[in-house]
């Protein structure tokens, strides 16, 4: 998707300039330009609500697939999983959190939340990325944005499953555009409910039970390819320079010559 929002700043500016410099005529093309610049926006990433303006975060990286869309399957890069262990002490759970080498999964465990058993000093977390399609349909109306995260807790001893005692927190980078977390229970998704961070692209959730998770959204609509989008920004760019330099020269040229 479209990830350099903040070249309409500038544009803003240009703008404001034009409308003291410049003759109608070029500050027609201006505006051109950002109606241009807002329509190629909008092509790019509806039906997604997104704010514009771009400040101060830096740039997400690209999403990594465990099966990436066909048109993002050349610069894919696999997802990390990741392996880690929560410590027992004075027989409760201690707080853990854990995360992939690429962030794209978070799982949260407050202390207690997994019961203590006989002889067992730790549990075994695992993150596992998934390919959502082979575990079940995706929900009607509804696409999967990312892969699913499996997150299992065994026993260091013995390897038998842990239990949760009190609900743990998923935190699932999306892809795309997501409005739900989904948990699978049995052959189908449970939607658990969540809360979204558009700014980095991310849903959260509380679970009382560990499994298989993923983030979803509506069905897209007239995809739009990256290397369009870029382009597009690109000759936006191009188009607004050009009217501002022409603006100011014209608005130059009758002091300059001479001219009353």
């Amino acid at each position: 998707m479209l990830q350099s929002y903040g070249i309409v700043t500038p544009g803003i500016i240009a703008v404001k300039t034009w409308m003291k410099t410049a003759r109608p005529v070029w500050l027609l093309w201006g505006l051109a330009a950002v109606a241009c610049y807002l329509a190629s926006v909008w092509a790019v990433v509806r039906p997604v609500p997104v704010r514009i303006l771009y400040e101060g975060m830096a740039p997400i990286s690209p999403y990594r697939w465990v099966k990436p869309p066909a048109n993002l399957a050349p610069g894919n890069e696999p997802p990390k999983p990741w392996t880690g262990s929560i410590a027992f002490r004075a027989n409760a759970s201690e707080p853990s959190s854990f995360a992939t080498g690429d962030g794209q999964v978070i799982a949260v465990f407050r202390q207690g939340a997994v019961g203590p058993r006989d002889g067992e000093t730790a549990v075994r977390v695992t993150l596992t990325p998934l390919d959502a399609e082979s575990l079940a349909p995706a929900p009607a109306g509804s696409r999967y944005d990312g892969n699913a995260y499996r997150i299992d807790a065994v026993y260091g001893g013995s390897g038998a499953a842990a239990t949760l005692r009190l609900p743990m927190t998923v935190v699932l980078r999306y892809a795309r555009h997501s409005e739900s977390l989904l948990r699978l229970d049995g052959p189908t998704w449970t939607p658990l409910p969540a809360t979204a961070v558009p700014e980095s692209m991310q849903i959260f959730a509380m679970t009382d039970r560990l499994g298989a998770f993923v983030a979803a959204g509506p069905p897209l609509r007239g995809a739009v390819s990256p290397l369009w989008a870029y382009a597009a920004s690109i000759a936006v760019l191009l188009l607004a320079g050009l009217a501002f330099l022409r603006g100011l020269r014209r608005s130059r040229t009758p002091s300059e010559s001479g001219v009353p």
